[in-house]
């Protein structure tokens, strides 16, 4: 197993006389520590730097202490008793540093089983003489390694490399940190690094989304689940398009702007979880997530769904279980859902037929600006007009464009009709509650497709 971190080697008995920062014996850097066997069944601690990347070698019998109380905050400190070296690691991932100390336990025990020891060793003297001492002074310790110079010591060396090894070194090397998970306050980072991909902040207890996050370009995965925010809005100031992502589960979230989901920081997302919140209702702007193929709005209280759902054509998965619909769009039917979980939805499932029908629109003549909104709303969903660089007033006109089961087009003046159907004819995999077979949905046609009695079956009443 390799670790990405950076690694701060200083002199033990040197630190311990007050040198500080003098018995460091190179300068701090990036580096991959790792275990390698070697011959014999000996295991060593290799460190391998840009600069260096054959390494530095430790045997693990050297190791006389490790120190971990700070291990989920990316910290750690490998105490070495010969030479008496203190190898810390911070800056690195708190996940992978927590199993590279396990195998290296383990390691230990392995190595203790067969004969070996891990205890301390007794020191004799500095590893580094101190200025005092004669600086032509070489000396060589019990475990072969060089004292000369004022101080310097010739660090253990490792075996050449092969030709790939090295590259995986220099890989591992030059590749920027590109995860971070937090599931504890104390271990919250002071800072994200710009090469971020994922970022995971989980129960901590945050109130607000931190600005520092919505700086990330390359960020692919946020999940700010178990926490206590209240919002979203934030979201919409994220410099790129590359999240695909987003986890908000288990939040206090109410309410969502209704053109939250229209700007371009949402365009490539494949993933949204908004399970466990108050949500009410979702905005319209949500059908504009046409990458958007799992969504998961379960355990809220929501009354309905937009209509035009069918503007989301990559959508799979749909969960809206433990919610109050009293509804479903018949729009649903033309996804081709693979999996639709309707469970828990006490006044979805009514058996009466007898709903009537409402008409929208159908008193006055449609203006020419009614009729150049729905042609918009239809090249939106065709060619992905920007409907965003419109005028706000147009926009929320906008709003009330409904999609036609009939003639495929959006319209402002249509007629809503509602009938129950089988809840399995609206997907592949369609999930309900226990013993009941049907539920309500509502269906728009335009005022053209009403008055040629146009007939869509997209769905047949029961």
């Amino acid at each position: 197993m390799r670790l990405v971190a950076t690694v701060d080697i200083m002199n033990r008995d040197a630190q311990s006389v007050g040198f500080g920062t003098r018995s460091r014996i190179r300068p701090v850097c990036k580096g991959v520590v790792q275990i390698r066997n070697r011959a014999g069944g000996r295991r060593f601690l290799v460190i391998s730097t840009r600069k260096d990347v054959t390494g530095d070698e430790y045997d693990v019998m050297n190791i006389q202490k490790l120190r971990t109380q700070f291990a989920h905050d990316g910290f750690a400190t490998i105490e070495i008793s010969r030479p008496p070296l203190n190898i810390m690691i911070r800056n690195c991932d708190p996940a992978e540093l927590q199993l590279f100390i396990t195998e290296l336990k383990k390691c230990g025990k392995e190595l203790a089983a067969g004969g070996g020891s891990i205890q301390p060793i007794a020191k004799d003297r500095l590893s580094a003489p101190l200025p005092e001492e004669k600086k032509s002074e070489t000396t060589t310790t019990d475990d072969g390694s060089l004292r000369k110079n004022g101080g310097v010591f010739k660090r253990p060396r490792s075996p050449e490399l092969s030709k790939s090894e090295t590259a995986k070194l220099r890989k591992c090397l030059t590749t920027n940190m590109k995860i971070v998970s937090v599931k504890k306050r104390e271990s919250y980072p002071k800072e994200f690094q710009s090469s971020l991909e994922q970022v995971k902040i989980m129960e901590v207890g945050l109130r607000k989304i931190d600005t520092r996050i919505l700086k990330l370009k390359h960020l692919t995965l946020l999940d700010l689940s178990g926490n206590r925010l209240k919002s979203m809005e934030e979201l919409a100031k994220f410099p790129s398009s590359s999240l695909q992502t987003l986890l908000l589960s288990n939040n206090e979230i109410d309410e969502i702007s209704w053109n939250l989901f229209s700007g371009a920081a949402f365009q490539n997302l494949k993933r949204l979880d908004l399970s466990n919140n108050g949500l009410l209702g979702l905005p319209e702007s949500i059908v504009d997530l046409e990458n958007l193929k799992t969504a998961d709005f379960s355990s809220n209280e929501l009354l309905s769904l937009p209509y035009n759902l069918i503007c989301m054509k990559n959508l799979q998965n749909l969960d809206v279980s433990y919610n109050s619909l009293a509804f479903l769009p018949a729009t649903l039917v033309c996804l081709r859902l693979l999996k639709l979980d309707l469970s828990n939805n006490s006044e979805l499932h009514m058996i009466n037929n007898d709903f009537g029908t409402c008409f929208v629109g159908y008193s006055e003549i449609p203006t020419l600006f009614e009729k150049t909104c729905e042609a918009i709303m239809t090249l939106s969903r065709n060619r992905k007009f920007p409907v965003h660089i419109l005028p706000k007033l147009t926009q929320e006109f906008m709003k009330g464009c409904k999609y036609c089961v009939g003639c495929n087009r959006m319209s402002w003046r249509y007629k809503i009709s509602k009938f129950s159907v089988r809840a399995s004819d609206l997907g592949n995999d369609v999930l309900h509650s226990p013993g009941i077979q049907t539920c309500v949905v509502k269906q728009v046609l335009c005022f053209d497709c009403d008055i040629k009695n146009v007939n869509p079956r997209v769905l047949v009443p029961v």
